[in-house]
Formats: structure tokens, C-alpha cells, sequence
């Protein structure tokens, strides 16, 4: 028998996500997040340094941004507060359901004994997918990987939206803040997923 066919959702679904105020239940929420953050024109409660997103206890699917200072290539040079904060970040994907974004090569993953590959899933029902920000407005390239939790299928992230760009720059001649924003369109892509994690955890269907 062959094997059935997976489509991505199109950028007509991402786009006709419905706004959040008009779910039947809370909004994802958007963790450790930059106070100006685009999650905000997106509707969702948004958790930044003033909130302190490891205090975040529910209900809802989580899209976390966990510092990563201390989880890549210069942590043992690391000297900024919040490292705790990756650990915490896992724990609340966990619990409540959501993503979590880190970079591709982060040590955080296999600190938190998440899935090594995509399409196998641990013990809470996470999985990981990687991605390139880039190809969803990111000034520069940036491999990433998203642990997910609250799907019983293979997580499929909407594909990126196709627009003439300039050259990616590196990554190191960008300001701290530059290398944090998180595009318009990869939210967009990260809040319909969070939506289908909440349609799936409470066994909803979308009309």
C-alpha cells in the first residue's frame, strides 16, 4: 500500500487562521518574548522580561523564545542571567502544549532529552521539525528547530512566503536585538500551529 500523501498547509490557511479573539478558548500564549514583539499584533498573550514567562502556568498552548545564550557555541563564555530558563521553557511546552524555538545545533535539546529527528516523538508526545528563518524574513540565515508538543500526527510548519529579498547577511554583523525580532510571517507560521495544538487537545474541529 502506498504510503499516504502529506500536504503542507498553504499560506491561504496561515492567513485565514482565525484571530484569536474570536477562538472558543484562551489564547497561545508567546513566552520570554521581546516586550515590542510581533505576537502582540497577533493577539496573543505575550510574556516578556517585565511578566517573567517562567512564572506562565496555563491553560494555554505555549510559543516560547527561550534565551539561547547559554545552550550554543559561546555558552562557556555565557555570561547573561536566564539559563534556566531553556529548562523551564521545555517543561511548559509540556505541560500546556506549543513549540518551543531554539537554534538547529542548540545543546538544549538534548539536555531536556528531546527527540533527535524529526517524525519520532518522547515521552510527553513531542517532536522536533527544523526550519530556516530566512525563508520567512529573517535578515540573516538562521537553522532552527521547534520542539513540539500536542500533535498526534508528523507537525508540518506552513511553507514560507516567496519574495525577492536581499542576500542573507551573517548572522554575527547583526545587533542582538536584529538577531532576536522573530519575522512577521514565521509568527504567523507558529500561531497556526499553536491554534491546531489547541483544536487537538481539546478535540475541537475548525469550522
Amino acid at each position: 500500500m502506498p504510503a499516504p500523501t502529506i500536504q503542507h498547509p498553504s499560506t491561504a490557511d496561515v492567513c485565514a487562521t482565525p484571530a484569536v479573539s474570536f477562538l472558543p478558548f484562551p489564547p497561545p500564549a508567546a513566552l520570554y518574548v521581546l516586550p515590542d514583539t510581533v505576537y502582540r499584533r497577533l493577539g496573543l498573550d505575550c510574556w516578556d522580561i517585565h511578566r517573567d514567562a517562567r512564572r506562565y502556568a496555563g491553560p494555554g498552548p505555549v510559543i516560547a523564545h527561550p534565551p539561547c545564550g547559554h545552550w550554543g557555541h559561546f555558552s562557556k563564555v555565557c555570561r547573561l542571567p536566564g539559563k534556566d530558563c531553556g529548562p523551564i521553557a521545555v517543561d511548559q511546552v509540556r505541560r500546556f502544549g506549543g513549540i518551543l524555538e531554539h537554534p538547529r545545533r542548540s545543546h538544549l535539546f538534548v539536555h531536556c532529552n528531546c527527540p533527535r529527528i524529526p517524525q519520532q516523538f518522547d515521552l510527553w508526545g513531542g517532536q522536533v521539525i527544523d526550519c530556516e528563518q530566512y525563508a520567512y524574513g529573517h535578515h540573516a540565515k538562521k537553522p532552527t528547530r521547534l520542539y513540539i508538543v500536542g500533535l498526534a500526527r508528523p507537525a508540518l510548519l506552513p511553507p514560507p512566503h516567496f519574495f525577492e529579498r536581499l542576500a542573507p547577511r551573517p548572522l554575527v554583523n547583526l545587533s542582538s536585538r536584529q538577531r532576536q525580532v522573530t519575522p512577521l510571517a514565521f509568527a504567523l507560521a507558529l500561531r497556526w500551529l499553536a491554534v491546531q495544538i489547541q483544536y487537538a487537545t481539546r478535540r475541537l474541529t475548525p469550522t
